[in-house]
């Protein structure tokens, strides 16, 4: 397969950098820019959300500032909820190419899930597969597939409700994933990486100014590849990625950022295995991990297109007044073909029934954020006021093929026939949402302390195949945090969260749409970020409530399950004792079960891929100065108790430890490292749906990275 050749590149290419001309000879009276830093008696407040702070890759390990909790560039010890932001280094030194890569960081955050290609979050025990962002605007509630890291200066994880200020999000949190912005300088870096299991990759990434003055700098982003599987006869998947931006900057106050992207993917597959013979005995033995029960000669075949464009806007009238605006653009096109769904064993209790389907999809999302900014003082207090609205389209048109179409297999000894039966696209169907929502929030210091207020009231209008909903709900989050001594802050907060479930029928195929799942938090904890940057950290309790759950019958409609809980204990720590030297760490105890249902016998149940315990470390160590000067060396373990297979709980997936390494080395322009995952191979399962659903976990993998930058 030809991985450039006819794909049709240029049209967006082209119809990018005309918007691009457009939008800066627009640019006389245009907008967003860095955001003046205030000084407040201790605590200091930015009333930027772009400050480049807020959105550059971090120094180091360390990010000062974590824009998305907020909306603004308030520092990590006034903001009053626990958020984590993963920065460029760390992503580069660990090898990090996919969100489930370096949320392994996280605590609390549970990556993975139980089918390949796509990004499962699980936050606090709840999912929020559709609480993935991009620069703060939706992602399109998770139909985008997986996200490539290179495209990214960093990534912030919120735990605990965002819904006042983002609306739809999980309970249970949100990730916010950071474009890399252009930059005013010139420069350029070549990278080509190959792996052990046959990967190849190739990347650029550019940046020029444009002007003489300075005010107007471009970014390029260009990525290739495939990537293989470890599924026995699997063709390696293939990716091309573009990503232009181009920001004009003409004073302190005004600035305008248009950002695009063009993925294409082309993805082998095959189904999951079964929990009988892998997690769980089975008299005919083990199913190895690398199993195909798919049909190699005719394989599952995923071919996704995405195309974002959009722009950052802000102006500051002048110290007190600003006004921010986002928007963007997502198109998505998905073709499945030759998907297989293991449904029973049958005839036999070796012989797996698998239903055949196929389906084409295409998404349009459109999303703006606006809002008016001010910063001013009545007496002792200091305030940073952010009134917004928020709208987002969400349209869907869909025609897939029945579940008439079976399949055998034996799981045990796979006869290829080399032939699937026919998967006529006969079933349309069509979705629409329409999200608005209007937001107050205020920030107030006093002193070392500063409290965050906010509300917000969203109402959302849904058409689900002519099944209609119409929810509206308001959310509040009051917080407050307290520097008692430098570099050290305690917090606490409540917030309220809103889920519209448009997409899940009740009762029956056609049935009404669910009620909105709603929830509350509760959070206290302590913050550490020292002056220095060398220690960091946060040590969070919590305990989640989560009402309306719907889950998945299986049969093409859901069941209300009631209310789910979930409290624990989550520990983030960074450290740089010394120069070269970077430690980071995580903790987590997650206790989430259900506690009310309609099905008496889950009540008590644990939530599904909710490990109780999860533990990581890294290690990342330079030389400084000597003959190896450049030479660096990191080791990172991760741990992962076992975890609840199904709900109602049935089986569990075992516990794991996992084992990464690197090797790099730096000389001048020329960067070359070395990482191994999985050092150790060990075999283990990262999650579970259903009896037929274990998603087997990777073997060691090496892949090695050359660099060049001018």
């Amino acid at each position: 397969m030809s991985l450039l050749g006819g794909r049709g590149l240029f049209g967006p290419m082209v119809a990018f950098s005309a918007l691009t001309a457009a939008g800066a000879a627009f640019g006389q009276t245009a907008v967003e820019g860095q955001g003046e830093t205030v000084a407040l008696p201790t605590v200091t407040v930015d009333g930027g959300a772009v400050t480049p702070a807020a959105t550059d890759g971090g120094q180091g390990y360390r990010a000062p500032v974590a824009a998305t909790a907020t909306k603004s560039a308030a520092g990590t010890l006034q903001t009053p909820q626990s958020t984590l932001v993963l920065t460029r280094q760390l992503m580069d030194d660990q090898g990090s190419r996919s969100l489930t890569d370096v949320l392994r960081n996280a605590a609390g955050v549970m990556p993975g899930g139980y089918y390949y290609g796509w990004e499962y979050v699980r936050i606090r025990g709840f999912d929020a597969d559709d609480s993935i962002y991009i620069d703060g605007l939706t992602n399109g509630y998770g139909v985008g597939g997986a996200l490539d890291l290179f495209l990214f200066d960093r990534v912030e994880v919120v735990r605990g409700p965002a819904s006042t200020l983002y609306g739809a999000s999980s309970l249970g949190g949100m990730v916010n994933l950071t474009s890399k912005r252009p930059v005013p300088d010139n420069f350029a870096t070549i990278e080509t990486t190959v792996g052990s299991q046959g990967d190849h990759q190739a990347s650029i990434d550019a940046g020029a100014l444009l002007s003489d003055d300075g005010t107007l700098y471009g970014r390029f982003l260009f990525l290739g590849g495939s990537e293989s599987s470890f599924i026995e006869d699997v063709d390696p998947s293939e990716r091309v990625l573009i990503a232009p931006s181009l920001t004009w900057k003409p004073n302190d106050r005004t600035s305008l950022t248009l950002l695009g992207t063009y993925s294409k993917s082309w993805d082998e597959g095959a189904p999951t295995l079964p929990a009988v013979g892998t997690v769980l005995p089975s008299p005919y033995g083990q199913i190895p991990l690398d199993r195909n029960l798919g049909e190699p000669d005719v394989p599952e075949s995923v071919v996704t297109e995405t195309k974002r464009i959009g722009y950052e806007f802000r102006h500051e009238f002048d110290d007190t007044f600003a006004i921010r605006q986002s928007l963007r653009m997502n198109w998505f096109e998905s073709e499945w073909r030759n998907i297989l769904y293991p449904w029973m064993y049958y005839p036999n209790d070796r012989t797996i029934l698998r239903f055949v389907y196929a389906r084409d999809s295409e998404w349009t999302i459109f999303n703006t954020d606006t809002a008016a900014e001010a910063r001013f003082a009545t007496g002792p207090l200091r305030h940073f006021v952010a009134l917004g609205i928020d709208y987002t389209r969400y349209e869907e048109d869909a025609i897939g093929s029945s579940f008439s179409a079976m399949s055998f297999i034996d799981a045990y000894d796979p006869v290829y026939n080399g032939t699937l039966p026919a998967q006529p696209l006969t079933s349309p169907s069509s979705s629409e949402l329409d999200a608005l929502g209007v937001y107050l929030q205020d920030q107030i210091s006093w002193n070392a302390v500063t409290f965050t207020l906010g509300g917000r009231l969203d109402r959302a209008k849904a058409n689900e195949s002519g099944a209609k909903s119409d929810d509206d709900k308001f959310s509040p989050r009051i917080g407050a945090t307290w520097e008692f001594t430098p570099g050290f802050a305690v917090y606490a907060n409540y917030a309220e969260s809103f889920r519209p479930q448009p997409s899940k029928p009740i009762g029956s195929v056609g049935g009404p749409n669910a009620e909105p799942e709603t929830g509350t938090n509760y959070e206290v904890g302590l913050k550490a970020d020292s002056a220095d940057g060398t220690l960091g950290g946060t040590l969070s309790l919590y305990h989640l409530t989560r009402q309306n759950v719907a889950s998945d019958t299986g049969l093409g409609f859901y069941a209300v399950t009631g209310e789910q809980r979930s409290r624990g204990v989550e520990l983030d720590l960074r450290w740089s004792p010394v120069a070269g030297l970077d430690l980071i760490g995580s903790y987590s105890y997650t206790d989430a079960e259900v506690t009310d249902d309609e099905d008496a016998t889950k009540v008590g149940d644990a939530v599904r891929n909710v490990p109780p315990h999860m533990l990581s470390g890294w290690a990342h160590y330079r030389l400084q100065d000597g003959p190896l000067e450049g030479l660096g060396f990191g080791l990172g373990v991760r741990h992962y108790s076992e975890q609840e297979g199904t709900l109602p709980n049935s089986f569990k997936l075992p516990a794991y430890t996992l084992v990464d390494a690197a090797v790099s080395f730096t000389e001048g322009p020329l960067n070359v490292r070395l990482n191994v995952m999985n050092l150790f191979d060990e075999e283990y399962y990262v999650g579970s749906y259903s009896d037929f659903y274990v998603l087997p976990g990777a073997p060691t993998e090496a892949r090695l990275t050359v660099g060049y930058s001018f």
